[in-house]
């Protein structure tokens, strides 16, 4: 599993636009790719292509990189504190 985060990184160019930005997150018990992209405010297909998920069956703490925008992003992280 880090393995592909590791081929992200190399593989990786970034983006023109610098309010795009990647989270690592580690899938949670009961968690759903429909989930998880309501909680980063992102699209399904968006974290299937870039983890290259086939399918909608996940792991309990399967690694998956999530494309955000760093501004709604930095507001979830402030919510929370």
């Amino acid at each position: 599993p880090n393995d592909k985060l590791v081929v992200f990184r190399q593989e990786f160019k970034p983006s023109n636009r610098a309010n795009e930005m990647f989270v690592l997150h580690r899938v949670q018990k009961g968690e759903t790719l429909s989930s998880i992209a309501r909680k980063y405010k992102t699209k399904i297909k968006d974290i299937k292509n870039i983890n290259e998920v086939k399918s909608s069956h996940l792991s309990v703490k399967q690694p998956l990189i999530i494309p955000v925008l760093r501004e709604k992003y930095q507001k979830r992280i402030a919510q929370k504190q």
